[in-house]
């Protein structure tokens, strides 16, 4: 069957009807209806998915502001610091940048800075050239792999360098294997557990999209996830990133435009959040 072919007219009319019906209009709810493709060409056409609903004469969804409240911004933060996990500005942004672009935009906060303080954090402590200890990095270690992830080496040192950095320095382990071993770690099991599998690819895409990850090649590339995407495009496996996603269950062009629009958010904040951050 030819693969429905969304103008202007055609979303206009669509959202209509929708609306008629009482159909809630937020993109995330259109996806899970199947028309992820209309909010994906409602990009391309109207520039974003509530200016399509205005063209059409309809009042958009309000915007749920308090998706990250004060409280739980804060309370994130504590977690990561009890877990033992790097809080700096730095690695929080590279890995959860949602949480720092909720930090920056809530009025009671403003800058990294304010949230560390806030969650009862000195920021003085949690600076991105932190000096690491022989006992911080087995934590940081089991830390990780109480959260399941991968201890192999090329895994840890796309989510956490300068963890990497540290333990393969001379005044502490020399490697990661042996720095993984000394956290109570087989490497070479550990390692060999977590090779990708069909099935491994597919949880963890469903796992991102449920934490609300980007999902484009790129973003998962600069946020450590770049062993997944080259796995899934192994021919043994998906052939492609595209084909992966769409096997986990989730339309590849919804997810794709969120993470050209995360993108671009970032970026614009990047250069605000560095100068903030110096300060």
């Amino acid at each position: 069957m030819a693969r429905l072919k969304w103008t202007e007219d055609r979303i206009i009319l669509e959202i209509r009807r929708l609306h008629g019906r009482g159909e809630r209009l937020s993109a995330r709810r259109m996806q899970a209806v199947g028309l992820g493709g209309m909010v994906a060409t409602s990009y391309k056409l109207f520039g974003t998915w509530r200016k399509a609903i205005e063209a059409a004469g309809v009042d958009a969804p309000v915007t749920r502001e308090r998706k990250w409240p004060l409280e739980r911004i804060l309370a994130e933060i504590r977690r990561m610091a009890r877990e033992g996990l790097d809080v700096s500005f730095g690695a929080v942004h590279r890995l959860q940048p949602r949480l720092v672009e909720a930090a920056y935009r809530h009025p009671a906060l403003g800058n990294w800075r304010k949230a560390l303080e806030m969650a009862g954090l000195d920021p003085t402590e949690h600076q991105q050239r932190q000096q690491r200890s022989r006992q911080s990095i087995i934590e940081a270690i089991q830390a990780m792999a109480d959260r399941g992830e991968s201890l192999g080496f090329g895994a840890a040192r796309g989510r956490w360098p300068r963890l990497v950095a540290a333990a393969c320095s001379r005044q502490h382990f020399g490697s990661w294997a042996k720095a993984v071993q000394a956290a109570g770690f087989d490497y070479e099991a550990h390692r060999q557990r977590q090779r990708w599998t069909r099935e491994r690819i597919l949880a963890t895409i469903k796992h991102l999209h449920a934490d609300e990850h980007p999902l484009t090649g790129a973003w998962l590339k600069r946020t450590g996830w770049g062993a997944l995407v080259a796995a899934a495009r192994r021919p043994s496996m998906f052939g492609s990133w595209r084909d992966a996603v769409e096997c986990a269950g989730i339309d590849y062009e919804s997810v794709r435009q969120a993470g050209l629009a995360a993108t671009r958010e970032l970026r614009e904040n990047e250069g605000i959040a560095s100068e903030a951050d110096a300060t």
